[in-house]
């Protein structure tokens, strides 16, 4: 019936031999035997609509050819925040989210500069802009890896890629990526990546294939200009100690160094009100 209207309304004879007005009458009689046929059996009228996940694009996840639709972009970073390593407890940690009151008063003007200053690296990754390299330095409870998962939502938000890891799992995938599961496209991201976050820099034991693969990833990434955030409690000489002299020498010369101070945030958090 829906081919014979259309031959009618291209100027050409019905197949069956009807004129629009007894194909359209045929066609509301068949509206409402269908409809009685849904009543008879309790049959939503809607059964058989078809029901889009996203109403806007119909699932095909594009507005135009040159404009992706918003679910697509959704969709986009869900797998980016997936492919991160962010781990869940550090989901709600970002820049909205960042208390300065709790540290000391004397030390809340630094820290808002701080936070500022990571706001602004997070804005230039964004957009690709070149930036140097953000180190975190202090003792534990103290706001590096707030900040560095504040840094990595912000990135992560705009549609850039991201790889949140400390040196024990970042070297645990590399092992796993070369001897077990032969992957030089995982390795090839590893290095690649828009931001690679190194938290807790120090806080395993050091050996040569760590030494080893710690240098060629970082040597990599400022040779050719890839930012990255580290963060670390340990001083300068045992920052050359644990992971040799030119590890060192590239890690706190291509970075902004941001020293924090203060007591230990989680702590604070713990302690009951007055």
């Amino acid at each position: 019936m829906a081919l014979d209207l259309s031959r009618l309304l291209a100027g050409l004879r019905s197949r069956s031999g009807l004129d629009r007005d007894r194909l359209e009458q045929r066609a509301a009689l068949l509206e409402e035997e269908w409809q009685a046929f849904l009543a008879q059996h309790q049959i939503p009228p809607d059964y058989l609509n078809v029901w889009w996940d996203c109403p806007i694009c119909c699932d095909s996840g594009w507005l135009r050819a040159d404009e992706k639709c918003r679910c697509l972009v959704q969709e986009e970073v869900d797998h980016l925040y997936h492919q991160s390593g962010l781990p869940p407890e550090l989901r709600e940690q970002t820049f909205e989210t960042f208390r300065i009151d709790l540290y000391p008063p004397a030390f809340r003007s630094f820290m808002e500069q701080v936070v500022a200053e990571c706001k602004a690296f997070a804005a230039r990754v964004a957009s690709e802009q070149p930036t140097e390299n953000l180190m975190f330095r202090g003792g534990v409870g103290l706001g590096k890896t707030f900040l560095s998962s504040a840094i990595a939502h912000s990135v992560l938000r705009s549609g850039r890629s991201v790889i949140y890891l400390t040196l024990p799992e970042l070297l645990d995938r590399i092992r796993h990526y070369k001897f077990e599961a032969v992957d030089p496209h995982a390795l090839a991201l590893l290095r690649e990546v828009d931001l690679l976050i190194l938290d807790d820099l120090g806080g395993e034991k050091v050996s040569e294939f760590s030494v080893q693969e710690l240098f060629a990833l970082v040597n990599y990434r400022i040779t050719h200009r890839l930012p990255m955030v580290v963060s670390t409690n340990l001083a300068w000489t045992d920052l050359e100690e644990a992971y040799t002299a030119r590890i060192a020498s590239r890690l706190m010369g291509s970075a902004r160094v941001l020293k924090l101070d203060g007591d230990d945030i989680r702590l604070l958090l713990k302690r009951p009100r007055a």
